[in-house]
């Protein structure tokens, strides 16, 4: 008559019960073997702790520290002793992924959006479009994490330019920092020759003025502010892009401060002047900062917040923003 071998607790017991005595192991889970194929009764069981648990109470089986050298190593082992070969056969390497493509695509999103959730709200209150944003940014942070879930995962530095030394390596600008400001200034100044100088530019400018006069003078304006809307999330994506960098790590949550801060940069600075919104983000990066280091880190958001209002208070448009006539 043979014998089975318990794969959970290694008791020993005939074929003839439906399970281990001793754990409750259902039979078709242990291996059956011959009493000639035993090395000894009651073999230890060869579990990854040594420990045993069955729900209502835990026994201790076996100790690997105790075992001698001449034991029979188990045949398919799940995994390996050896930290080498755990090494290669669990070798995480962040994903890579095309950043120009991202761009791309966070374009194309930012055009489904405005058709979507804007395009309807086209003659709505001001205030209703304003809560559309709200709720559209609530949707993509949580769609995200339904997508790729809420565990933070590190983001791999693309940027592997050398840092800049000054002053005998007193002052070291990381190759980020510098990428950063060189890119900041570039599209800029893109953005600016955009404006001044092409049709869809021009276009821009004169919707924002007015839709009701642009449309009558023949410029498309569900097509415009369509565009507005893609390379927004274009330029958001390369944001995105040197924020992770700056700081590799990447959640469903990261973007949720840094987009308010924009907006609060862009109505410091001005709303609708370009090199307004830029100075606006040095402003208040250098005031987040100094609050930091001289006052406090955990009061530095409101402060910032602070600052904004005192600014809107002494002048509400900004402080390049140009104050424009409502027309009635």
């Amino acid at each position: 008559m043979s014998k089975v071998i318990c794969e959970i607790c290694g008791t020993t017991y005939q074929d003839t019960a439906e399970c281990c005595p001793i754990c409750g192991c259902p039979r078709d889970m242990s291996g059956n073997v011959t009493e000639d194929d035993l090395v000894m009764d009651q073999m230890p069981a060869l579990n990854k702790g040594g420990r045993y648990s069955s729900g209502k109470k835990k026994k201790e089986i076996f100790d690997f520290d105790e075992q001698s050298d001449d034991f029979p190593e188990p045949e398919n082992e799940p995994y390996s002793s050896d930290p080498e070969d755990d090494e290669d056969n669990y070798d995480e390497q962040p994903r890579e992924h095309n950043t120009a493509v991202v761009v791309i695509l966070t374009a194309l999103i930012g055009f489904v959006i405005e058709r979507v959730a804007y395009k309807p709200l086209r003659t709505a209150p001001r205030m209703s479009i304003m809560i559309s944003a709200i709720g559209v940014s609530y949707l993509l942070q949580n769609i995200a994490l339904l997508i790729f879930g809420a565990d933070t995962v590190s983001f791999p530095n693309r940027i592997t330019l050398p840092a800049l030394s000054l002053a005998d390596g007193n002052l070291v600008i990381s190759s980020v920092t510098i990428v950063t400001i060189v890119a900041c200034i570039v599209i800029m100044a893109g953005l600016i020759l955009f404006i001044n100088k092409t049709k869809a530019g021009q276009a821009m400018l004169a919707v924002s003025e007015d839709k009701g006069a642009a449309q009558l003078m023949g410029i498309n304006v569900d097509g415009t502010i369509a565009l507005t809307f893609a390379i927004g999330s274009a330029l958001a994506a390369i944001a995105g892009f040197l924020l992770c960098t700056a700081y590799p790590s990447l959640n469903p949550y990261t973007g949720s401060m840094p987009g308010i801060k924009a907006f609060v940069a862009a109505v410091f600075g001005g709303i609708g002047s370009v090199p307004g919104a830029m100075i606006g983000g040095i402003l208040l990066g250098i005031i987040e900062i100094f609050a930091k280091a001289y006052i406090s880190s955990q009061m530095a958001d409101a402060i910032v917040f602070a600052v904004l209002i005192v600014v809107l208070l002494v002048k509400p448009t900004g402080l390049l923003g140009k104050k424009i006539q409502e027309k009635v």
